[in-house]
């Protein structure tokens, strides 16, 4: 897999993999997973709005997957700016972490530019012939336990993506424990839908948001020690 940041003596290396579908000229990641050291530990789940940039390392690969040669394709990928930046926060957040995080999104089309995927989602949503590639069935991932859903799809409104919201956030299980930021907008802050991505677009938002979600994340990481040394 793909090496991403090391710490030495005491190394901790993190990697990534993918996996990736082409249906008809559209690129869809069906499944991704960042890993930090050796552990098969289960961490937990991140869902995100749709993949961006993220690619196979294997230039090759990659590139008879795009043309059309072959269709579906997986392996070590390389980090995109907002990979870059879950890895910053949940190693801040937690140092000795180990284990696999896995990643998901509400639909899962390959494209950086959220005006353009946004067109194309429209265009597809209801298109049966893209269905099992566009959106992941979460009941189905579920049925696995995660400790813990990290929600960072986006404060982004629109119809069809609120639409899509709504039916994964009804499928995460109550006993799973969310990590999120609500939009800070006044009509949205009630709202469980209009949650931070990651990487904001603006830079202001996006120093804002590591240092609220690190905060966020140290705090579930102290209390769950606290009840396991309870429990001793």
């Amino acid at each position: 897999m793909a090496k991403h940041t090391k710490r030495n003596e005491g190394i901790v290396v993190v990697t990534a993999y993918g996996t990736f579908r082409r249906v008809d000229s559209h690129i869809f990641r069906t499944a991704a997973m960042l890993k930090w050291g050796a552990s098969e530990k289960n961490l937990g789940i991140l869902i995100m709005l749709n993949p961006g940039s993220c690619k196979l390392n294997d230039d090759l690969i990659w590139e008879k997957l795009s043309n059309g040669f072959i269709d579906v394709a997986e392996g070590s990928v390389a980090l995109d700016e907002t990979m870059k930046a879950v890895v910053s926060i949940l190693t801040r957040s937690h140092p000795n972490l180990e284990g696999i995080l896995h990643v998901h999104n509400l639909f899962n089309l390959r494209n950086a530019t959220y005006d353009d995927a946004l067109e194309i989602y429209k265009k597809i949503c209801k298109d049966k012939n893209y269905q099992d590639a566009l959106h992941t069935n979460f009941t189905q991932v579920f049925k696995t336990v995660f400790p813990w859903a990290w929600l960072a799809w986006s404060v982004a409104d629109n119809k069809e993506i609120n639409k899509r919201k709504r039916d994964v956030y009804e499928a995460i299980p109550q006993k799973v424990h969310k990590f999120l930021l609500n939009s800070e907008q006044l009509k949205y802050q009630k709202s469980r839908i209009h949650i931070y991505h990651p990487l904001p677009r603006k830079l202001e938002n996006r120093l804002k948001y590591e240092e609220m979600m690190v905060y966020q994340m140290k705090k579930f990481w102290a209390s769950k020690a606290l009840h396991e040394k309870t429990e001793e």
